[in-house]
């Protein structure tokens, strides 16, 4: 009776339990579904997303291929520029010839899948060609480290084997008068010796067997410190390969760069004074110190003495997208038109690029600024 009890109890509580679960799921999935699927992308608001996805993949296939040690050059980045600049244009094409935009955005997407693929494939190399390397490096190291002991343990035995079979032929020649007087050097020697022998006894032979092993010691040492010497010099020099092994391609301090170049692309001679609504011609430059390719953004923006930066708040009204592999530059011309008349208008170029794990643009804290006067027109 209690165990029947407990069941019908636990029965009535539960299925109130199981409607309110019920109406908590059909109040919140209507909400749930009605919510945007915002995707980052390095090109926010952008009428081609497809295409911005594709290449934002190829971006993330180079640099995977050359953090795989694969043959990425700047061709293959300037392969991804070309896309890139085709959706650039794509996105201001949209608004006045949206078919032709259409056109450049699915050419694009077509360079980028093309890229990636390549990419694919060296990244394949790359890990293979780092596998050999390895296999290659734990060789070498190996041998030069037995090679090391067995010279230090062996060495001075090898040394005096190699001594003696080079010399085992060899006889030395005494002319019959000096072989004459070394016999009789030799007899006389002799007798000396027998008479100190009977006189002192033979104390001083055992010294002088005690004086020859100490010189042979002595010659032996010398042979052994030579052959430790070269172990330490391949201990050495496996050592150097290991490091080199490691340390190959990384960049001590990386960095990125950018200035702002006058229309003689130098930096100087910059035009102070423009007429509102006039093309202001720039150039800018971009560089790539960072020991992997990246992919740059540059943005223009204008303010006055007022307005903060870095970064600036401000709308672009220009910007340029390029990718460099590492040790790689590259200048660009910019136009623009500045048509707020003013005193103390402030040009600033601003340098961001693209984070693959976000999927969005990073601000690289690089910036540069130029003042310029805007002037009524005559």
């Amino acid at each position: 009776m209690v165990a029947s009890s407990r069941g019908r109890h636990a029965h009535a509580i539960g299925k109130p339990c199981a409607i309110a679960l019920f109406i908590l799921v059909a109040v919140a999935f209507p909400i749930l579904v009605s919510i945007p699927n915002v995707k980052a992308s390095a090109y926010p608001n952008s009428s081609f997303p497809d295409t911005w996805t594709a290449l934002e993949g190829a971006y993330a296939a180079l640099s995977n291929a050359s953090s795989a040690g694969g043959n990425v050059t700047q061709t293959n980045a300037d392969q991804l520029n070309l896309a890139i600049s085709d959706a650039l244009l794509a996105e201001s094409l949209n608004s006045s010839n949206h078919s032709q935009a259409q056109a450049l955005a699915s050419e694009a997407s077509n360079i980028a899948l093309v890229v990636q693929q390549e990419m694919m494939t060296a990244k394949e190399e790359g890990i293979r060609q780092g596998q050999m390397t390895l296999y290659a490096l734990v060789v070498f190291v190996a041998a030069c480290l037995a090679f090391a002991l067995l010279v230090y343990r062996f060495g001075p035995d090898w040394i005096w084997r190699g001594w003696l079979r080079k010399r085992r032929t060899q006889t030395v020649k005494v002319p019959q008068e000096g072989m004459a007087g070394a016999k009789a050097n030799a007899k006389g020697a002799e007798k000396a010796a027998q008479k100190n022998k009977l006189n002192r006894g033979d104390d001083d032979t055992d010294n002088g067997k005690k004086e020859q092993d100490k010189g042979e010691e002595e010659t032996l040492l010398t042979l052994k410190t030579i052959c430790l010497i070269v172990a330490i010099v391949l201990v050495v020099i496996a050592g150097v390969a290991v490091s080199q092994y490691f340390l190959s391609g990384q960049v001590v301090k990386p960095f990125s760069e950018l200035a702002i170049l006058s229309p003689s692309m130098t930096i100087s001679d910059y035009q102070n004074e423009v007429v509102a609504g006039d093309t202001v011609h720039l150039y800018a430059y971009v560089g790539d110190q960072l020991g992997a390719p990246a992919w740059f953004s540059v943005l223009v923006k204008v303010g006055d003495n007022s307005t903060a930066v870095d970064p600036m708040q401000q709308p672009a009204i220009a910007r340029l997208d390029i990718v460099l592999c590492n040790g790689q530059n590259w200048t660009s011309p910019v136009d623009f038109t500045l048509v707020q008349v003013g005193l103390n208008q402030r040009v600033v170029f601003e340098l961001w690029s693209f984070n693959s794990t976000t999927g969005v643009m990073d601000y690289t804290q690089r910036w540069c600024e130029i003042w310029v006067n805007v002037t009524s027109p005559p």
